[in-house]
């Protein structure tokens, strides 16, 4: 099989779901997902273009870089990890960073050991698949077909920038980055693998520009400011981030009735100690934000609080058994999901809420969960001013709370296209699918 084959050409191959469908993400890549055989062994003619660092092969196995410098840039002819090899950074603090650029024209095929204990970026054009199997551990990783300039990575600019034929991000595998980042950036990119970041970032954002900013305590900001053709970011596996941040966002260019973002796997960014987490996906002005699977950021532990959680597109839907939970123990957090279009009657976006079996007589701020989301229909039963606000507040404290309910209002000012429900639980509430 050529070795040279590139992981990212867009497919036009279709598949669907429950609102239509999206474009197949590489399907002949996560094929190879079980073929760690056809990876070239370890990476091949590196050369530091910038700072200091030595690269040496202590094995037929394994590859080493001593990074001395805070920033190195490194040029490779190709970077690949064959299975059972190995390639470790050693660099000279958590935050150190090694930008790894490949010039060949072979994709990047990781399916053996990448570890270091700094932070990493692998920019490939002709794409980027961490393979079944395949071990990543690291302080931080940005794994991207998106190129970027020597200049602004030496400056602390992290922009990622489409050149021309960018290919995928695809990770099968499993990746770590305790408090630490872990940001696959492309104009496709998928997660069927496992993404570990505790008390960090995971991040999947597809566009055609990208930008990284580093918020620090092992948090990024990440924002996608170019639109790609067929962009789409999917995780069908599982990404945890307890005590940090889930971010999935996508901006298409071409996308109608496509899902940009979908999540039929498992999210979870649950609070560790006092520390919250927090789920966002956001699908852009174009396409679906489909959500079929768990998405989790509740706070579990005595004292803790339920996280926030923010479902945003286009158009929005949770579909199958869908489940989004920001329940806490002292608390229940924030779930939010509004779509732009002005989409009348669909049942897949009027998911039903369901509550813990205790509630407390009436409710206040520390046992409330605030749920804000697209109303699509009937808009005439609700009211229209704040003080038919209040008063359906006051109505509904006075209620039997040990019934589920939803009290809401469409502002004077959005009241053609948004309605803003308003939802009190207490420990236990979560959102379901229909």
């Amino acid at each position: 099989m050529n070795k040279n084959r590139r992981l990212a050409h867009r497919s036009t191959v279709t598949v669907a779901t429950a609102k239509g469908a999206y474009p197949a993400l590489l399907a002949s890549a996560l094929t190879l997902a079980v073929q760690g055989a056809y990876a070239q062994q370890l990476p091949t003619g590196g050369q530091v273009a910038a700072g200091a660092a030595v690269i040496s092969n202590p094995s037929a196995q394994s590859l080493r870089v001593d990074q001395s410098s805070q920033n190195a840039i490194l040029n490779w002819q190709s970077f690949s990890i064959g299975s059972g090899n190995s390639v470790v950074f050693q660099q000279p603090s958590s935050s150190a960073i090694a930008l790894n650029r490949v010039l060949g024209n072979s994709a990047s095929e990781i399916f053996g050991s990448l570890s270091a204990n700094g932070q990493l970026f692998l920019v490939n054009p002709n794409g980027v698949l961490f393979g079944r199997g395949s071990q990543i551990d690291v302080g931080g990783l940005a794994a991207s077909t998106l190129g970027i300039k020597d200049s602004d990575f030496l400056a602390g600019r992290y922009v990622f920038t489409n050149n021309g034929g960018a290919g995928s991000v695809v990770n099968a595998g499993n990746i770590t980055t305790l408090s630490g980042y872990a940001a696959l950036i492309g104009p496709q990119v998928s997660n069927s693998g496992v993404i570990n970041a505790r008390m960090g970032t995971a991040a999947l954002a597809a566009g055609d520009a990208v930008t990284l900013d580093m918020i620090g305590d092992g948090l990024i900001s990440v924002r996608v400011d170019q639109a790609a053709m067929n962009a789409s970011a999917i995780n069908k596996g599982t990404i945890t981030a307890d005590g940090g941040n889930v971010l999935l966002t996508a901006r298409s260019a071409n996308a109608l009735l496509d899902t940009v973002v979908n999540s039929e796997g498992v999210i979870r960014a649950n609070a560790i100690n006092e520390r919250g987490g927090s789920i966002y996906l956001d699908g852009g002005s174009t396409g679906v934000t489909s959500v079929s699977g768990i998405l989790e950021a509740s706070g579990l532990g005595a004292g803790q609080k339920g996280g926030a959680i923010t479902v945003l597109g286009d158009k929005v839907g949770l579909f199958g058994n869908a489940l989004l939970n920001a329940s806490g123990d002292a608390g229940g957090g924030r779930c939010w999901w509004e779509g732009i279009s002005r989409a009348r009657g669909r049942r897949q976006m009027r998911p039903r809420l369901t509550w813990g079996p205790v509630l407390p007589s009436t409710p206040t701020p520390s046992t409330m969960v605030t749920v804000a989301r697209w109303f699509c229909g009937r808009t005439a039963r609700l009211a229209h001013t704040a003080r038919s606000r209040r008063a359906a507040a006051r109505k509904a404290a006075m209620e039997d709370w040990s019934r589920p309910r939803v009290t809401g209002w469409m502002s004077r000012e959005r009241a053609l296209t948004r309605v803003h429900p308003l939802a009190h639980g207490a420990p236990g509430c979560s959102i379901r699918g229909t």
